[in-house]
């Protein structure tokens, strides 16, 4: 489904939700939760002295609470509008986008779930003014861009034998590598999490990020007709469909840091027909 495209001071759950904010039927006075989310603290104190070990590294997940007033047109049904509010913030198994844009920034999208949409049958309802509270929990904090981006095709390095002349130093000697290698930016201050894919024939292929020393490297033998996908968010690998978490060798993933990414493409061999795609967004804190 299309991403839909906000105007500022817009908001959106869901790619087909109600449009909310900008003195819509959905008018949005406040949105709490849009800042650092809570960091998860373990305090251990020190054994035999004073003090303690404070751990404070990560974040716990988001919780959002958007207030506002639905306005029901003149001569509307309330209840029709209502039915809309709770069909929209439902309880549902797995997240969905919530929407956001602010002047000067390109849209945002935080993939949550409702956990509240209370709503009062009050004398509001003949007032045709009628305040909601909704609130959403997000298991991954991290705000994103709203469309989602790509990068590759990158083949496998080709190699060259021998030292290179005229003499450079450090002199270069074995072999030298061409190739093999994309730069990827991440224009957010999180960790984004990419979709690695890697197709055609690859023995043993290894993904790494120079950047910041990240590697991943999986034992297979891929033919042309094969595709290798690795969702590093969820630490997933699928050959051709089929879940093959086997294949990744040790716990490592690689990941996209703040600013530009120097992806690295190699294998045991070269090949032509080997190939790495990947599928990312910016993220933010």
């Amino acid at each position: 489904m299309a991403v839909p495209v906000l105007d500022d001071y817009t908001y959106q759950y869901g790619d087909d939700g109600p449009l909310m904010g900008g003195g819509l039927v959905y008018d949005v006075l406040k949105v709490e939760g849009l800042g650092m989310p809570e960091i998860r603290l373990t305090q251990q104190d020190r054994d035999g002295a004073d003090g303690e070990f404070v751990f404070a590294q990560f974040t716990r997940g988001r919780t959002l609470a958007i207030s506002g007033m639905l306005k029901i047109p003149t001569g509307a049904n309330p209840e029709q509008y209502l039915d809309e509010y709770l069909e929209a913030f439902s309880p549902r198994a797995d997240d969905a986008p919530f929407y956001y844009k602010t002047p000067g920034v390109d849209q945002r999208v935080i993939y949550c779930r409702p956990t509240a949409a209370p709503v009062d049958y009050d004398e509001n309802l003949n007032t045709g003014y009628i305040p909601f509270l909704v609130q959403l929990i997000a298991e991954d904090p991290r705000k994103y861009s709203a469309g989602q981006l790509s990068f590759g095709p990158v083949g496998l390095p080709s190699t060259s034998g021998g030292r290179s002349f005229p003499k450079v130093y450090p002199k270069a000697y074995g072999t030298i590598a061409t190739g093999g290698t994309i730069l990827v930016t991440n224009a957010g201050n999180a960790t984004s999490y990419p979709v690695f894919t890697i197709t055609g024939t690859v023995s043993n292929p290894i993904v790494s990020n120079d950047t910041n020393n990240t590697q991943m490297q999986l034992n297979v033998d891929l033919s042309t007709s094969d595709q290798l996908v690795i969702d590093t968010g969820i630490n997933s690998v699928t050959l051709n469909g089929t879940e093959r978490a086997d294949l990744l060798i040790g716990t490592e993933v690689v990941y996209l840091s703040g600013g530009t990414n120097s992806i690295r493409f190699s294998a045991n061999s070269f090949t032509s027909t080997g190939t790495l795609r990947g599928t990312y967004r910016h993220a933010w804190r």
